[in-house]
């Protein structure tokens, strides 16, 4: 007889579908956004040291290259915060800002690194809340908006670097503003 495995599952969304509901033709209204997608990855727990390896080399190939200066990590889940500081240590990032996001189960980061380099000058970093608080608050203060399943933000980096001002970011899709739905398809800037 074979012994038992033990498995975890990681889940994740791509869509906002807002509330669903029957309309009164009995058919699914899933507002402006009709494309839900589900996905999950079955890892066997004797396998998680293997994966966790190989995220790390992922990550270590990216950075080593010289031409990146600045990052910007979206939805950092905590327990994955020492790992990704190790990784950004050993390429010679450091971390300017974690900023919490509260969500439904926990609480995830979005984070901003930076090259260790003297020519390098940061300006500011701002991380725009979507829904209706009109600055980014403490994660004890987050309030959920508009049906979703997190206080999403946008995180913006302005920093000049050789004599030449850039500014970068993340951002949602149909990010969503005090004035309303700003409709998109860009991710990263």
């Amino acid at each position: 007889m074979l012994g038992k495995m033990n498995y975890r599952i990681y889940i994740d969304e791509s869509g906002n579908t807002g509330n669903v509901e029957i309309n009164r033709n009995l058919n699914w209204n899933f507002g402006i956004q009709t494309r839900f997608v589900l996905g999950a990855v079955c890892v066997a727990e004797n396998n998680l040291e293997v994966l966790k390896e190989e995220i790390e080399r992922i990550l270590n190939k990216i950075l080593e290259d010289n031409d990146i200066k600045v990052c910007c990590f979206q939805e950092v889940n905590k327990n994955n915060i020492q790992m990704l500081e190790n990784i950004l240590i050993s390429n010679n990032f450091k971390i300017l800002e974690k900023f919490p996001m509260k969500t439904q189960l926990y609480n995830q980061y979005n984070i901003v690194a930076i090259k260790n380099e003297q020519n390098i000058r940061i300006n500011y970093v701002y991380c725009l809340p979507h829904g209706k608080d009109m600055e980014y608050k403490n994660v004890d203060n987050q309030v959920i908006d508009y049906n979703m399943s997190d206080y999403r933000t946008t995180v913006f980096v302005c920093f000049e670097y050789i004599n030449k001002k850039y500014l970068i970011g993340n951002i949602h899709t149909d990010y969503i503003s005090t004035e309303g739905k700003v409709k998109g398809v860009i991710k990263t800037l």
